[in-house]
């Protein structure tokens, strides 16, 4: 019994040092220029004798297009490389690697759609040249069964985080052993999502997943590690250790866009004017944040401020009588034609506002009525009851007197 001991022991510390769990099939695929390459840090519970390595993995993944409309597709590509499995590390023969799986979470404000996989070449340093697939998995916990290639470690004292319970990709090579000395190639592989939120969306990597083969003390031993992404600092501990001493989650992200919904027009305020233009024109909808453009009819704005992310205040240019849809572009394109973006161009009198919006239903409240093109108006009424009075003050001002009436009306 103390002899097996002290082999687990020299086991875990040879892991610990020098990662050997994962060293041994780490891909390091070289950047690209579509790509920028990133290392995230992993810790993984060595059960062999309570250990904890601390490795580290490269990534060279990258999100097409950098910008989406809200509802449309992106890609994420993480690019292909060439590795040599080691034959030895720390002095410690090597034999082969296999069970090669990354996972990745479906990114928060993103829904999948499908993948293409990868493709493995191995060239052993003896023997035959090996050829098959990295396989692209949709592993929905939500959903099951799930998929035999869908092995994503599950939360627990051991491994602390729970991407697992949510829906996630698996990346993997499959049972194919790599043995020490040869030379492993690897594709590209990509996955297509839909962006259904707004604002950044983070693609991250939240697990490994390999064994290592090693020949120790005249013993093959098999080491198996599944990591999760932690913070540079952290530092491994050889053996004795305890789950309490395992460093903190660190969310990796290895890719990001962003998601921007499309502008679309909701309300005009007022949604007429004079030919001559001029008019101040409140526009009501949804994203409308760093307009590019506005226009009324095909015509620029005389001039346009972007008031919030969902409205903005346009000054309408000089137009012939009739009705104009305005349209508001910004980075992501034109918002559509919608009864609600409407604006005329009228000779006739304009009302932009009235003061107070309600009375009792005897009638009798004075009223301010606001707008354009007042003066000579020869009549007022409200829901098509004259008013029972009313005062032309200016070009832009009438006070009437409300007539009985009930319920929401026109002036």
């Amino acid at each position: 019994m103390h002899g097996t001991s002290t082999l687990k022991r020299r086991v875990v510390a040879i892991l610990a040092a020098t990662a050997l769990g994962a060293g041994g099939l780490a891909l390091l695929p070289a950047a690209t220029a579509a790509a920028a390459t990133t290392t995230t840090n992993f810790a993984a519970w060595i059960s062999l004798d309570n250990g904890i390595a601390v490795l580290s993995q490269t990534a060279d993944a990258s999100i097409t297009p950098a910008q989406v409309v809200q509802g449309s597709n992106f890609t994420l590509t993480e690019a292909g490389g060439t590795q040599t499995i080691p034959t030895s590390n720390g002095g410690v023969p090597v034999v082969y690697a296999t069970n090669y799986n990354n996972m990745y979470a479906v990114p928060v404000g993103a829904n999948y759609v499908s993948s293409t996989n990868g493709t493995f070449t191995f060239t052993p340093s003896v023997g035959s040249t090996v050829t098959g697939t990295e396989s692209v998995t949709y592993c929905d916990p939500a959903a099951p069964p799930l998929p035999a290639a869908c092995t994503g470690t599950k939360q627990s004292p051991e491994f602390p985080s729970n991407f697992a319970a949510s829906p996630y990709l698996e990346v993997g090579t499959g049972a194919t052993q790599f043995s020490a000395g040869g030379t492993l190639t690897t594709t590209a592989w990509s996955a297509t999502f839909t962006a259904t939120g707004t604002g950044a969306i983070n693609q991250t990597w939240d697990e490994f997943q390999t064994t290592a083969a090693i020949f120790l003390a005249g013993q093959t031993l098999s080491a198996n590690v599944n990591g999760y992404p932690t913070a540079v600092s952290t530092s491994p501990c050889a053996s004795g250790c305890s789950t309490a001493q395992l460093p903190p989650l660190t969310a990796s992200v290895i890719a990001t866009t962003s998601s921007a919904a499309k502008p679309a027009i909701a309300a005009l305020v007022p949604d007429a004017g004079p030919p001559a233009g001029g008019t101040v024109v409140m526009i009501h909808g949804t994203g409308l944040a760093s307009p590019t453009s506005v226009t009324f009819g095909g015509t620029p704005a005389t001039s346009f401020t972007s008031v919030t992310p969902d409205s903005i205040r346009a000054v309408a240019p000089p137009g012939p009588v009739g009705t104009v849809d305005v349209g508001v572009t910004t980075a992501v394109g034109t918002s559509p034609v919608v009864p609600g973006d409407q604006f005329t161009y009228t000779n006739g009198p304009i009302v932009t506002d009235v003061q107070p919006r309600s009375g009792p239903p005897a009638g009798g409240a004075t009223v301010a009525i606001s707008g354009l093109q007042l003066t000579g108006a020869t009549g007022v009424s409200f829901g098509g009851t004259p008013a029972t009075s009313f005062t032309v003050n200016s070009d832009t001002s009438i006070t009437a007197v409300a007539p009985a009436g009930s319920g929401v009306v026109d002036v």
